[in-house]
């Protein structure tokens, strides 16, 4: 979802980390998203706190996982092969949606100052120590 071509994801790519806190603002936004075609293969309607998961989630996660606790499956538990987000609306389901934020805003107070964007990689990366 980090490559979808549309001039909002430009704009959070841009911003980079300051785009972080945005997102994360965003999980609780339930309403319905306006979109000509699925962001998703094979799910038609998503929120916008799902939309703005994906690329949350998406841009601390790259071949080699540099931000710890920060994939789908450490947020949200194993999705024992269900489709796109819908380990996420389990998620919201058994815990409320306003966990989701809480936990990223966790995360992202405790590695902030370690997360640089990539601009290779397309994602942030996270460096210990620095």
């Amino acid at each position: 979802m980090q490559d979808f071509p549309a001039k909002t994801m430009e704009q959070f790519r841009a911003a980079g980390p300051k785009a972080v806190p945005v997102l994360i603002g965003m999980l609780t936004d339930d309403r319905t998203a306006k979109t000509r075609e699925p962001i998703i293969c094979y799910r038609g309607e998503m929120t916008i706190g799902d939309i703005a998961f994906c690329p949350l989630s998406d841009r601390f996660t790259n071949r080699k996982q540099t931000v710890p606790s920060t994939d789908w499956n450490d947020l949200l538990g194993p999705g024992d092969h269900l489709p796109a987000v819908d380990p996420l609306h389990i998620f919201i389901e058994k815990h409320g949606i306003a966990a989701l934020p809480l936990k990223w805003r966790r995360l992202w107070e405790k590695h902030s100052g370690h997360v640089f964007w990539d601009s290779k990689e397309r994602c942030f990366e996270w460096r210990a120590g620095k």
